[in-house]
C-alpha cells in the first residue's frame, strides 16, 4: 500500500510541476493538495518503526501541509490561513524528530544551522520589506526541524532517521529556492527548484515513520 500511495504522490507531484512550468501564474490546480494528501496517506499507512507518538506527530505535520496547499489554491484572501499551515507543520516535524534523542546546542550540527540563519537574516532583513519578520520566523521553524533531523540521524542512525534528515534538508532547499526567487532575483526553473524538493522532502518525512 505504501508503494502504491508513493507512486500516486510522485505522479501527482510531477504533474503539478509540469503544470507550473507551463503556466507559473496558474491558481486553482488541485494537483498540489492531491499530491500532499497522498503523502499524508503514506505516513498513515506505513507500519511504524519509530518511538510512540512519532507517526502521529508526523501525520499532524503533513495534515497542516495539506491545509496550507488547499488554501494556497483559493483566492488571495485565504493566503494567511495557508501560510499558517506551513508555519505549524515544521513544529510537529521538529518535535517528532526529537523523540528518543537528547538536546545538545553545542554539537557540530548547529554549525550549518547558524550559518543559514545568519545568511537568511542578512538577506531578508533588507529585501523582504514588511514580510521580513514573518518570513524569518518561518525560516527559523524550518531550520529547527532541519537541526532536529540532523541530530536524529547522528544519534539514532537508522533508515528512518536518514529519511527524516533528508526530508528536512530538502525542505530547507525548497525554502531557500523560494526566498531567492521571491526576494533576491527571479530565475528560470524556479517553480521546479521550489516544488520538487518540497514534495520529495515531505515524502521522505512520511516514509521515516
Amino acid at each position: 500500500m505504501t508503494t502504491v500511495l508513493s507512486l500516486f504522490a510522485l505522479a501527482l507531484g510531477a504533474a503539478h510541476v509540469r503544470v507550473q512550468a507551463i503556466d507559473p501564474a496558474r491558481r486553482g490546480s488541485t494537483l498540489r493538495p492531491a499530491a500532499s494528501t497522498m503523502i499524508l496517506l503514506v505516513a498513515v499507512s506505513s507500519p511504524p518503526t519509530t518511538p510512540p507518538g512519532y507517526q502521529l506527530l508526523v501525520t499532524f505535520g503533513l495534515f497542516f501541509i495539506v491545509v496550507g496547499d488547499v488554501f494556497l489554491m483559493l483566492p488571495p484572501a485565504s493566503l494567511v490561513v495557508g501560510l499558517s499551515g506551513f508555519l505549524v507543520a515544521p513544529v510537529f516535524f521538529a518535535v517528532a524528530f526529537s523523540l528518543g534523542t537528547t538536546f545538545d546546542p553545542l554539537t557540530w550540527t548547529m554549525v550549518p544551522v547558524v550559518a543559514v540563519v545568519v545568511g537568511m537574516v542578512m538577506v531578508l532583513s533588507t529585501r523582504a520589506g514588511e514580510l521580513a519578520g514573518l518570513v524569518i520566523v518561518y525560516g527559523l521553524v524550518v531550520l529547527a526541524a532541519f537541526w532536529r533531523g540532523l541530530e536524529r540521524y547522528q544519534q539514532v542512525g537508522d533508515d528512518g532517521a536518514l529519511l527524516a534528515c533528508a526530508g528536512a534538508t530538502l525542505l530547507v532547499v525548497s525554502g531557500a529556492a523560494l526566498a531567492t526567487h521571491r526576494f533576491v532575483a527571479h530565475y528560470r526553473g524556479a517553480q521546479a527548484a521550489i516544488t520538487v524538493p518540497y514534495f520529495l522532502g515531505h515524502w521522505a518525512i512520511a516514509l521515516s515513520v
